[in-house]
């Protein structure tokens, strides 16, 4: 059983808040972005820290190399053991924002992953969207806005907002969404965010106050000028004012709707809920409008199953005992190969119009193979740096170049055939992904047949690797260390897992994206 170490769990705490309080700098950022989005990102910037963190705990000499301070190295050569990671996750702290290569690193990480969680660029196109939403006022504010144009001293008062006058009509819809925004500072989830950005807040309702005095205005010129049809003066006067009047009244609606699409994606955390409150403001929302490609929080969630499964059949199947340290490596290297075939097996397919496959036509074999290689290529790199680190917490290693020499050593004699399984893993996903299996299969058993095609190859695959690798082993005279039924059982986990979510997440997220692009073509001003 590993040792509790009570100093590398402070330090590990300590290095959580801050990477934490860094990801989400500014603070504006959570709003930027749907939840899964967002937290998917900010778990892989976390995760990033804290192996850094236990790199530099377990190995303090690394961090000197970094620190020119005589004084502090030698502080950290006469430091009990027990309080080194506390005092690396200070100094890391520390290092971050002032080295200028760690914190250009950190910067680039940080702007990578906003951009893979989709920061503003979600918050951004939800506005674009709300914008474009047909927008009712709803029953349950008619009242209030009755009551609010007899605040404002409204000249006029309608029973429907379609049998309005334009100018009451755009004021009123307006209207209705501003004594809504002011429902929301008393009613949760968005009453924390409402307090939050109470400055933006009162900018808003400063614009709308301003707006209320320019639409009585327009309102009162215009039927002066009904009423005076033979002074062109007039009417060129009321016609002005209108303009003016309707670009301010669609710069304040574009504001307001930038600001609920914020308040909705900070705290509506699935997307039927974002539907649901949209709706309950008055906008019509469209169905099956969704993201292109395979989103970053499917991506951890494959990520995150697969290693479950995999320490679960590591746990409760091996027949050596083995260190939880090591245990986590080999799961997480295993993970990181297959992450990468699935990613060259997807992304180039969603980019690249040469990776596609158009109906009617034959399988673009080439793009396949293609991928295989970009795929082998990740796999190779995964592989040497996941060997330098086991071999680096193999208590028998005398330091990293020695685990750096050792790994190097065993890829460029026994790699070979697990990149093989890599290549073919993204070839037959790449396919799968284009397969049409005939229509009278539901769904369901669609997905489970392209699982099984999967699992079946790899398994294959892996009795092939298996022979390869005993012939290697021979000539090096050392037993192959690992049983062929663990492999199998290990190629069925995976195939089953990427070949039943893989091509259907794709083949789904393709066909919304279709639908959105001719959904976008046919949306409807909201203001009219």
């Amino acid at each position: 059983m590993p040792q509790f170490e009570p100093g590398l769990v402070l330090g590990a705490l300590l290095i959580f808040i801050y990477a934490t309080e860094r990801f989400n700098t500014p603070r504006t950022i959570r709003a930027s972005t749907t939840a899964g989005r967002y937290y998917s990102a900010a778990t892989i910037y976390l995760l990033i820290y804290l192996l850094t963190f236990y790199v530099f705990s377990k190995y303090p000499h690394l961090l000197k190399v970094l620190i020119n301070d005589a004084d502090v190295q030698k502080q950290m050569s006469a430091m009990d053991s027990s309080n080194t990671p506390i005092f690396v996750a200070m100094i890391f702290s520390l290092l971050v924002p002032k080295v200028p290569l760690i914190s250009e690193l950190d910067n680039r990480l940080r702007i990578f992953l906003h951009r893979l969680a989709s920061i503003p660029y979600e918050a951004i196109r939800m506005s674009k969207e709300v914008q474009g939403m047909r927008f009712e006022v709803p029953d349950t504010v008619t009242e209030e806005l009755r009551r609010e144009m007899e605040e404002r001293n409204f000249p006029v008062q309608v029973d429907s907002v379609d049998n309005a006058d334009p100018i009451v009509r755009n004021w009123m819809k307006i209207a209705a969404l501003i004594i809504q925004l002011r429902h929301w500072e008393q009613a949760n989830p968005f009453a924390p965010f409402m307090q939050e950005r109470s400055g933006q807040l009162q900018r808003i309702h400063e614009r709308y106050l301003r707006l209320c005095t320019a639409a009585i205005n327009a309102y009162a010129l215009c039927q002066q000028a009904k009423t005076q049809p033979e002074v062109p003066a007039l009417q060129d006067a009321a016609l002005r004012f209108c303009r003016n009047l309707r670009a301010d009244e669609k710069s304040i609606y574009s504001e307001i709707c930038d600001f609920v699409s914020q308040a909705i994606l900070s705290n509506c955390y699935r997307a039927q809920t974002r539907r649901q409150a949209l709706t309950q403001l008055g906008f019509q929302p469209k169905e099956n409008i969704t993201y292109e490609g395979l989103s970053i929080h499917q991506g951890v969630t494959l990520a995150g199953l697969l290693l479950m499964l995999l320490l679960t059949s590591f746990i409760l199947f091996s027949q050596s005992v083995m260190e939880i340290e090591l245990l986590l490596l080999r799961a997480t290297m295993i993970v990181s190969v297959y992450s990468a075939a699935v990613f060259f097996a997807v992304y180039p397919k969603a980019q690249w119009a040469h990776f596609q496959h158009r109906e009617g036509q034959f399988y673009p074999v080439a793009s396949y193979v293609v991928a295989g290689v970009m795929a082998m290529a990740a796999s190779a790199l995964i592989n040497l740096t996941f060997r330098t680190l086991i071999n680096i917490s193999d208590s028998k290693n005398e330091g990293m170049a020695m685990a750096l020499q050792e790994a190097w050593q065993r890829f460029s004699t026994l790699a070979y055939p697990w990149l093989c399984m890599s290549f073919v893993a993204t070839m037959v996903l790449a396919f799968l992904i284009d397969w049409t299996i005939p229509a009278r299969l539901n769904e369901r058993w669609q997905r489970w047949c392209k699982a099984v095609v999967l699992m079946a190859t790899l398994m294959g695959a892996t009795v092939l690797v298996y022979l390869w690798l005993q012939e290697l082993y021979g000539a090096l005279q050392k037993p192959f260390p690992i049983e062929l039924h663990s492999l199998l059982r290990n190629s069925a986990i995976i195939g089953l897992v990427l070949g039943y979510f893989v091509p259907a997440w794709f083949r789904r997220s393709s066909q919304q994206r279709r639908t959105r692009v001719i959904e976008s073509s046919e949306l409807t001003p909201a203001l009219v």
